[in-house]
């Protein structure tokens, strides 16, 4: 049977459209799922990256806090009773501390927050530090006293001489950090993984994986043997008895595992043993003291595409309804077409069976119309034809019959044509209105498709931008006149506009009670209101600007359940229709608005945790590096330059030890405070550290305005402060530089800042220092010589001259005076003025000290096999050296060694010592004395000198300092002063000696005052060991 026209139009119009609808549906789903499926992978890097700060941090201040328990003395020195306090205060402070324990190099343990003391000696964890004698945070694994994971934090305790005396262990339950990785997990299935460095589960959304220590390094589980009342068994050398089991995860997952343990950041994809896809961004944890750990933050594929699934299921059901009024339309179109066609062919068929009555209507001008008026001339004309023929055979009244007959046919057929016109017109109109309804309803959808499509594919900005495209895709998706939207206060109690259009833009940011008018209902019902004509609501505002308000949709923006905010378009003096689909579109417009909104306070947070300090929430170093580098861009084009002041509060770490960090903190938080009340207006405030500042005042700044400005800054902080109950005065000190003169890059101009703020600290702080080119050059060269320093005695570079010190006469020798000297490989003869202060601040002192009194006793050995015992050998003795605990027993095992008599040796302290503790050093002093040892007061009359020290310091020799010596010969008050030191000596029971003697003068006054001895150039210079011996065999 041949297809009619009209079917195949049909066929052809409904195959295109198709066609068409189709491929615009598929191009555009594949465009949005392609941008939110890269969105989501940039969403889970940005929260892989903030938890891994967070969880590194976290770890770091852990760690900072057990290493300053450790060096407090208390936990070894005190009483068992003051032990217990402070290691019960530090649980109590720190609570995510399960316990703190100390143990003595046996593994006993000495006291402990809680539970029983006992042996850790066979713990892995003590044999790892024992072994390696490194602070360290261990790996998860069981306690035995809880029963749980835990991880541990192990540091050393040291005596002052740097010896190992005990060992601090800190257990710290992971809930915390389950608790601190659980806060990044969300209800769209995403959550994270946190391993530790050897591949445990430290955080897992499941807790029996934690629980259970899963290893996904050896795909092992590690499960603690418990007896019948729940407690850990262990073996005889108390460690935790546990069964290894193996368990299975997908190779993908696998795979991103050892990446991420291998040191691998990146996002992926991975299919669990389940058949379920999911993508994932994975971050190294850096940790203090420990390998880095492993962060996996992961979402599930299905649950993070349901929204496009969603969208998907949508535009199939609009497309669906497209095809089907584009079906309707193209049956319309077609009947209209061939129609006409079918009515010539019928017409035709009546001809052929001999009716000429037939007659066709059409008032077209097209083809169709012409053939129409061509056949029905046609018909006429046989029409015509015939009744010629008929008058022929008939008379006048047959053919006045006949004309009557022809008249009423054609008055029938006027009727029936008028009928089927009043028809069609009617089936027309109803065509027209369906029409007009599917048009708008298509308008309505592509206006609702591109608000969605903006919201969704917008790159996250400001709120206050994104406020403003939300309310105009709103206004333009319903044709309103005026809206706006608004949130309310933290607090839930007022209600505020961010942004409005129309009649309702002067109404931006006016607080309003929240349970005012309809938003009042919105906020109590969380349902969409709608009101039709807003003049009648019985609860309007009493607001003039809204007497033009008619018809209002107010839509309640949710997040987590919870009305946070309105979105509300309206119109003005005339009722506007609003349909259920209006609503509709609204309300899921409304609903998108508010996911929009949350991302972007999620992602402004974010920035806020990323760029700006927690305590004092200043721009931090991260945003201080991205200003710089802004501004240096711009000095190297010659738009920009300023001055940098690098301010650290002087004596910070003293409030902290003494008062606790919270009372730190409120100093800092003071200091803040200041510094932006003072220069907030002009400046750029940078919390850095700690305790460091950074202002960078942008413009041209004369060197006499750069001056009142670091003097305005030095003023301000130098106040007191409040601390507990009391009041204590702090200062600053600051480092001043200029860019782009005194650097090109972020990094040198801040080293530079440091450089001076350091010379300000070194010239007595509370003041401030320019930068100049020599301090990083002081710096350089102090940091190189300390580093060649730590390598002398490897070397063999330190080497000890012996100067002579004779009796007045020069008759015979009484003994000699060991001086340090060093020749470096790098640097030749280093001055002992320069390198002694460095020893002293490096704590090099004393493995040099030991070394110095190890070769003087082997020398005075030498002497004394040479049967000259009675020559004194004297060493000057440092302070650090004389604080030690061990110092005496030290020189006790020095002379034992060698096998020298104590009285051959002559140990040399200076005043300075008595400052630190005048009775623990006269104790040691008496010891030493006990020992048989001499003891000399070096350099007397240059310090705290004091008649009550030298009754009570167990000394026999009394030394007389160069610069007296000097200005004998032209100052007689000084020849005096030095007289009454020989004659308070003397009477003292005291020997005295005379160092830096020259000149033939100096001798005579010396031995006019009676001294004892001589020491100086007039004799002998320092000479080396064998010169001494050849010395000492002259005279």
């Amino acid at each position: 049977m041949p297809v009619s026209i009209r079917h195949q139009l049909m066929i052809i119009i409904s195959l295109l459209i198709v066609i068409t609808l189709a491929a615009v549906l598929t191009i555009s789903y594949w465009l949005v799922s392609v941008d939110y499926e890269k969105k989501m992978q940039q969403n889970n890097s940005m929260m892989a990256e903030s938890l891994a700060s967070n969880i590194s941090q976290f770890m770091q201040n852990a760690y900072s806090i057990n290493g300053l328990m450790a060096k407090n003395h208390c936990l070894i020195n005190s009483d068992q009773e003051e032990r217990q306090k402070l290691v019960s205060d530090i649980v109590w402070q720190y609570p995510y501390f399960q316990v703190v324990a100390v143990h003595n190099l046996n593994g006993d343990q000495i006291v402990r927050s809680s539970g029983p003391l006992g042996n850790r000696a066979e713990r892995w964890w003590f044999k790892k530090f024992m072994t390696e004698r490194q602070s360290y945070i261990s790996s998860t694994y069981y306690s035995l006293s809880s029963g749980s994971p835990i991880t541990s934090i192990i540091h050393g305790i040291y005596d002052d001489d740097r010896r190992l005396v005990g060992v601090l262990m800190a257990d710290m339950e992971i809930r915390k950090l389950q608790q601190m990785v659980d806060s990044f997990s969300s209800d769209d299935g995403s959550y994270a993984y946190l391993l530790d460095d050897s591949g445990i589960a430290v955080a897992h959304p499941d807790r029996k994986q934690v629980a259970e220590l899963y290893n996904y390094k050896t795909m092992k589980k590690k499960v603690a043997l418990r007896d019948a009342d729940g407690r850990l068994l262990t073996d005889e050398k108390n460690n935790e008895i546990t069964q290894e089991i193996s368990f299975e995860v997908a190779p993908s997952l696998q795979a991103i595992v050892a990446s991420v343990m291998a040191g691998g950041t990146g996002v992926g994809e991975y299919t669990d043993l389940n058949g379920d896809d999911y993508v994932c961004a994975y971050r190294i944890v850096p940790i203090p003291g420990s390998q880095p750990w492993s962060l996996i933050v992961v979402q599930k594929k299905s649950t993070a595409l349901a929204f496009m699934r969603d969208v998907t299921i949508k535009t199939t059901l609009v497309g669906i309804i497209v095809l089907a009024l584009s079906a309707l339309l193209t049956r319309w179109f077609s009947r209209r077409i061939t129609n006409p066609l079918t009515n010539i062919v019928e017409a035709t068929n009546k001809i052929k069976s001999g009716d000429l009555a037939v007659h066709l209507t059409g008032n077209s001008s097209n083809e169709i119309g012409i053939l129409a008026a061509n056949f029905n001339q046609m018909v006429s004309e046989l029409r015509l034809h015939r009744e010629r023929v008929e008058d022929l055979v008939s008379d006048r009244t047959a053919e006045l019959a006949v004309a009557n007959q022809e008249m009423e046919a054609m008055n029938e057929e006027l009727a029936a044509i008028n009928d089927t016109l009043g028809e069609t017109n009617n089936r027309l109109r109803e065509e027209n209105e369906v029409r007009r309804q599917t048009e708008e309803n298509l308008l309505l959808r592509e206006r609702q498709y591109r608000a969605t499509t903006s919201l969704l594919t917008r790159p996250i900005t400001e709120m206050e931008e994104l406020m403003e495209t939300i309310m105009r895709n709103a206004v333009q998706l319903l044709k309103a006149d005026s809206g706006y939207i608004g949130l309310s206060d933290e607090k839930g109690k007022e209600f505020y506009i961010h942004y409005g259009i129309g009649i309702d833009e002067s109404r931006i940011m006016e607080p309003q009670p929240i349970g005012l008018g309809m938003q009042g209902h919105v906020y109590k019902t969380g349902k969409l209101f709608y009101i039709e004509d807003y003049r009648n609501y019985p609860h309007r505002i009493n607001d003039e600007r809204l007497d033009r308000s008619t018809t209002v949709i107010m839509v309640p923006l949710k997040q987590a359940g919870k009305v946070k905010g309105i979105l509300a378009v309206s119109w003005l003096d005339i009722i506007h229709p609003v349909s259920e689909d209006d609503l509709e579109v609204l309300s899921q417009f409304g609903d998108l608005a508010a996911v929009a909104i949350e991302r972007a306070s999620t992602h402004a947070k974010i920035s806020q945790m990323a760029y700006h300090d927690a305590l004092t929430g200043l721009p931090n170093r991260a945003s201080l590096n991205l200003f710089l580098e802004a501004e240096m861009e711009k000095a190297r084009c010659g738009e920009a330059s300023g001055v940098i002041l690098l301010v650290d509060i002087d004596e910070l770490k003293s409030v902290n030890d003494n008062f606790g960090h919270s009372f730190g903190d409120n100093i800092i938080m003071a200091v803040c405070m200041n510094l932006v009340r003072a220069f907030g207006e002009t400046a750029r405030v940078f919390c850095v550290g700690g305790d460091e500042f950074v202002i960078v005042l942008p413009g041209q700044f004369s060197r006499e305005k750069t001056v009142q400005i670091a003097d305005k800054v030095i003023g301000v902080l130098c106040q007191e402060y409040e601390v507990s109950e009391d009041k204590i005065h702090m200062s600053a000190s600051a480092g001043v530089v200029f860019y782009p003169e005194d650097g090109e890059t972020a990094e040198d101009i801040l080293m530079k800042a440091d450089s001076a703020m350091f010379a300000a600290k070194k010239a007595g702080k509370n003041c401030w220092r320019f930068y100049e080119p020599i301090l990083l050059q002081e710096a350089y060269e102090t940091m190189m010589l300390t580093n060649s320093l730590r390598r002398a005695l490897e070397r063999g570079e330190l080497s000890l001259n012996y100067q002579p010190q004779m009796n007045p006469d020069g008759e015979y020798l009484v003994g000699f005076e060991a001086l340090l000297r060093w020749n470096s490989q790098e640097h030749g003869w280093v001055s002992p003025a320069r390198f002694i202060p460095l020893a002293e601040q490096s704590g090099l002192i004393l493995p040099i000290g030991q070394w110095v009194l190890r070769e003087t006793c082997r020398f005075a050995k030498r002497l004394a096999d040479m049967g000259k015992e009675h020559i004194l050998v004297s060493v000057n003795i440092s302070p650090r050296q004389l604080m030690a605990d061990d110092f005496v027993d030290s020189v006790r095992t020095c002379i034992q060694a060698a096998g020298v008599d104590p009285g051959q040796i002559q140990l040399e302290i200076t005043e300075s010592v008595l400052i630190e503790s005048i009775e623990d050093s006269v104790k040691k002093l008496c010891r030493l004395r006990s020992l048989g040892v001499t003891l000399a007061l070096d350099d007397f009359g240059t310090g705290y000198s004091s008649l009550t020290y030298l009754r009570n310091l167990p000394v026999g020799v009394l030394k007389i300092d160069k610069s007296f010596i000097d200005k004998v010969e032209d100052d007689v008050i000084q020849l005096h002063m030095v007289g009454s030191i020989i004659d308070l000596g003397h009477s003292l029971g005291l020997s005295i000696v005379a160092e830096g003697v020259e000149t033939e003068e100096q001798l005579r006054l010396l031995r006019y005052c009676g001294c004892d001895c001589i020491q100086g150039y007039i004799y002998s210079r320092p000479i080396p060991e064998e010169a001494a011996i050849d010395f000492l065999t002259s005279h």
